[in-house]
């Protein structure tokens, strides 16, 4: 019965999304902050996680025991630099408790003025920072439920904007080898610099997942408020006892990335991801994403 009600919930929220904007603010809050989740092709919101799942369905962290921290960092297109830092708390029967940093430097652009259109010598910094704090709980040993709240700041080029944005999400377990997932991010008013205003890239996911012995199959419907509707899929492989995995994934909605591919290694509590993602578009080159991550 509640499989039922969840699955309701679901349509009913996919039935009253708007559609695409042209254009939104704020990119840091619709990049893909780790490579574990972006080797799936991001198709996570059905899937449990560590600490980096502070970044991604705020649920995903409810059967954290314990501690786990994460770092990440991200070489991207046009040559933006991208780390992250996670960390998270699993309580008995508390619930898991976690934070999160994101930041993103855009470069420098040449400064111009009316009376100085080929530049006037200075260089200005443009760049975004995220603060996260996670909470979620598990209910009933199925359901799953968090929700993150987000202080952004953005500098373009000399003018800031901040702004406070949420994130919230369900994953329920229908057995040992498919579970539901549900996550709605970025929810908030717009982003305003001076007098002009951006929304935020606001996105619904409703994700599958199922397990088979050393392979989890994933799926999302995504609904972007920039991209419209799309899907992403992806499969983790577990090639030899836990210790080294292979995830591959695409994205069918993203006009700049669709396909990734990457590996894990584990050793004893340590961690490492890196994940490789192509770039659809001409003139952008590749990136690529790397992180550790630590566990007790």
């Amino acid at each position: 019965m509640r499989g039922f009600i969840f699955i309701v919930l679901i349509i009913s929220i996919f039935t009253v999304i708007e559609g695409a904007c042209d254009e939104v603010g704020l990119l840091l809050l619709k990049l893909p902050k780790t490579p574990s989740g972006a080797g799936f092709g991001e198709a996570v919101t059905s899937v449990m996680m560590d600490s980096e799942g502070v970044f991604w369905n705020p649920a995903s962290t409810s059967k954290l025991r314990g501690f786990s921290i994460n770092l990440s960092h991200s070489s991207l297109i046009y040559e933006f630099k991208m780390s992250s830092i996670s960390l998270a708390y699993g309580f008995k029967n508390l619930g898991t408790f976690g934070l999160g940093f994101n930041y993103l430097n855009l470069g420098t652009i040449s400064e111009t003025t009316i009376y100085e259109p080929d530049g006037t010598g200075e260089s200005l910094l443009s760049k975004d920072a995220v603060f996260s704090f996670n909470y979620s709980r598990l209910f009933f040993n199925h359901l799953s439920a968090g929700t993150t709240i987000k202080y952004a700041v953005s500098d373009l080029a000399g003018e800031e904007a901040n702004i406070v944005c949420f994130d919230f999400g369900l994953i329920y377990l229908f057995n040992p080898k498919i579970s539901l997932g549900l996550w709605g991010s970025n929810l908030g008013s717009e982003l305003k610099y001076i007098s002009e205003s951006d929304p935020l890239p606001e996105q619904y996911r409703f994700g599958l997942n199922y397990r088979f012995p050393g392979i989890i199959l994933s799926a999302d419907a995504v609904q972007d408020l920039e991209e419209g509707f799309g899907i992403a899929y992806g499969t983790q492989i577990d090639v030899y006892k836990d210790t080294f995995i292979f995830r591959a994934g695409r994205k069918t909605y993203d006009t700049v990335s669709s396909f990734s591919a990457g590996v894990g290694i584990k050793y004893l509590n340590f961690r490492i991801d890196y994940t490789f993602n192509s770039i659809s578009e001409e003139n952008l080159y590749d990136f690529n994403q790397i992180s550790i991550g630590y566990s007790f």
